[in-house]
């Protein structure tokens, strides 16, 4: 049976009606009719108020920064935005120079600042914020505003399906989710992409339901997806997907015709393509120009979502965190935070058993079904690690041997090697082998974003359909309770500089480097393999580093990675200096963490090729390196 009745143009969801039939109302009671007449007026005037009065309860919960000129809600990936944002304005405005290369960073070749996730789209954003009240207002100022905007646009979409409140439950849901929340600590160019999906769904939406006006709603809807890949290139896939998926399934449900389905794909994705193509052509030069290794298929399928992940609430809950914990099991990375809540998930497939047969709500669960599978990413995942079939060996060697032919750099051999040869293949290992560019977005529990958009609308449906209102009250608690964020404080912007930073500052810096490292094992040291903190150092000390940032390496760097993983007891190797030596490295920061880096400084001192200056502490209060640091020199060799 199909739910929606007749087949009528989509505008708004019929609202309810909220004005109580009030004893002795009757005609020619004029007391009785003020006092009605005065509840409906205010009934009026506090409607269009909940949803926005809700919203703001919540933020107020989870944003708890209040000095938005001097605080930040972290450090770490925010330091790696904040540094783009004062170096494309110092090179624009100052120094009136390109930005497009910054030489003080994986040294000796440098970075290509174009392979930045933070894409220009970003920078416009913020560099106007910036001019008005600096760059820890210009931070806040736009994650704030991001989460009004993912608000009205999930209201605006949710009301073409739904009454009020459930609508005002589905924003909410999507805009807190944690998946969005926490790119607020970094990610701000997915926080505000991914707050422009509803408004695409919604103007895709409005462009086959206003008649005349369709070319125009679908050049808008392109102007948006361009602004959507322009601060993050994830949403050329994310975003061509969502407008794909509501064009084909409005046309499946016969609502409009071919052409304007065909229509309704090629001219935003082509709009967007057209506003980035300086900014893509730009990309595809600094890739070029760093040539950057490519990840293998191995290394994908670890960041999709595991299945066990998605019922559940938020890994990094203010309440539940710990329930969660027990129920997954493996690593919290950003591939486990799909967690729709299990309260969610089950009100979703009540929505979807409900919305099944209605050409209404094709593109809901088109885009639920679509965005959580691709989440899921090449292969199926539980707990963090593959699900092993046995009997699909001979499909994914199928799969295998075409991406061997097709993309060698992702395929890297004819057949797969465990855990792969028995894991349970997804849509996403096939695109990988056979569509161009796919891979290059690696995270794919990113299309969780499409998915989770859908999945919250589908929730809302089955609130919906909850006619007592006391039921449906407590069933959007429970909901909204699943997806709670965890309140953000603040931390002080500028962080103070470390000693160690301030003593290198004093060191001659021509011709030489520094590398920071970490033991993530006894007696093993790696690449500091932090957020923003190592280039934000550049700033500090002045001196160049061999040191990382960002996911895009350059050979020479993967090169040093991979030989400082697989040396046992640095220090005591005969060739370290000597390798180190020829990417410039003069001073190593050992970054104390734990009692594994004190090891290995006890080994630095019976070296005679390398002499440990000094261990300097931390600075007092919050910082990025809240934790000694030594300085350990590489000597010159002897003559």
């Amino acid at each position: 049976m199909d739910i929606s009745g007749p087949e009528q143009p989509l505008s708004r969801a019929p609202e309810p009606a909220l004005t109580p039939a009030w004893p002795g109302a009757e005609p020619g009671n004029d007391a009785a009719l003020k006092v009605a007449w005065r509840w409906d007026r205010l009934g009026q005037i506090a409607r269009p108020l909940m949803p926005w009065s809700l919203f703001l309860l919540v933020l107020a919960w989870g944003w708890r920064v209040k000095d938005w000129f001097h605080t930040v809600p972290a450090y770490g990936d925010i330091l790696e935005v904040l540094w783009g944002l004062l170096w494309y304005y110092e090179s624009l405005f100052l120094r009136h120079t390109s930005p497009a290369f910054y030489p003080l960073i994986f040294y000796p070749e440098g970075w290509q600042v174009s392979t930045f996730g933070g894409g220009l789209g970003l920078y416009s954003l913020l560099l106007p914020l910036y001019l008005a009240g600096g760059a820890a207002f210009a931070y806040n100022a736009l994650v704030v505003l991001s989460f009004f905007l993912a608000f009205a646009g999930t209201y605006k979409l949710a009301r073409q399906f739904v009454a009020p409140f459930p609508a005002t439950v589905a924003a909410l849901l999507y805009t807190f989710w944690g998946l969005r929340w926490i790119r607020a600590v970094g990610h701000i160019n997915i926080l505000v992409s991914s707050a422009l999906l509803p408004w695409l769904a919604w103007g895709m939406e409005r462009a086959f339901t206003s008649g005349r006006r369709t070319l125009a709603w679908l050049v808008a809807v392109g102007a948006l997806l361009g602004l959507a890949v322009s601060n993050n290139f994830y949403f050329v896939w994310i975003g061509s997907i969502l407008v794909a998926g509501w064009a084909a399934s409005r046309w499946l449900g016969r609502r409009i015709g071919w052409r304007t389905a065909v229509s309704g794909v090629a001219v935003p994705v082509l709009i967007a393509l057209l506003l980035n193509a300086p900014v893509l052509f730009w990309l595809w030069q600094g890739t070029r120009a760093s040539d950057a290794t490519a990840f293998d298929i191995y290394h994908l399928s670890g960041w999709g979502a595991s299945l066990n992940s998605l019922p559940l609430p938020n890994l990094f809950h203010p309440w539940f965190h710990a329930l969660a914990s027990q129920v997954f099991r493996g690593p919290a990375t950003e591939a486990a935070l799909v967690n729709l809540g299990l309260v969610g998930s089950l009100t979703a497939i009540v929505g979807a058993v409900l919305a099944w047969k209605s050409k209404r709500w094709q593109p809901v669960l088109l885009l639920a079904g679509v965005g959580l599978v691709l989440a899921l990413g090449p292969t199926l995942t539980w707990n963090g690690q593959p699900v092993q079939v046995g009997a699909l060996q001979p499909v994914n060697s199928a799969i295998w041997q075409v991406g061997y032919r097709l993309k060698p750099d992702l395929f890297v051999s004819a057949q797969p090697s465990a855990p792969l040869d028995t894991a349970v293949p997804l849509p996403s290992l096939v695109l990988s082998a056979v569509l161009p560019f796919w891979e290059n977005a690696r995270v794919a529990s990113r299309y969780g974003l499409l998915g989770g958009l859908a999945v919250f609308m589908l929730s809302a449906l089955a609130l919906d359909r909850v006619r007592w209102r006391l039921p449906q009250v407590v069933l959007a608690l429970l909901l909204l309770v699943e997806i709670v964020p965890t309140p953000l404080t603040g931390v002080p912007f500028p962080p103070q500089p470390h000693p160690a930073l301030e003593w290198l500052k004093q060191q001659p810096e021509q011709g030489q480097s520094t590398l920071d490292l970490y033991a993530p094992l006894p007696h093993v040291l790696s690449l500091s393999l932090t957020g923003g903190e190592n280039i934000w150092a550049t700033r500090y000390s002045g001196q160049a580093t061999a040191s990382v940032v960002g996911s895009v390496w350059p050979p020479h760097t993967w090169y040093l990675y991979n030989y400082l993983i697989r040396l046992g007891n640095p220090f005591q190797s005969p060739d370290l200096a000597q390798v180190l030596r020829e990417y410039g490295v003069r001073y190593i920061l050992l970054h104390m963490r734990s009692d594994n880096e004190w090891q290995n400084l006890e080994q630095a001192k019976g070296n005679d090729e390398v002499r440990v200056v000094d261990c300097f502490s931390p600075p007092a209060g919050p910082s990025p390196w809240p934790y000694p640091i030594c300085v350990v020199e590489v000597l010159l060799p002897s003559p």
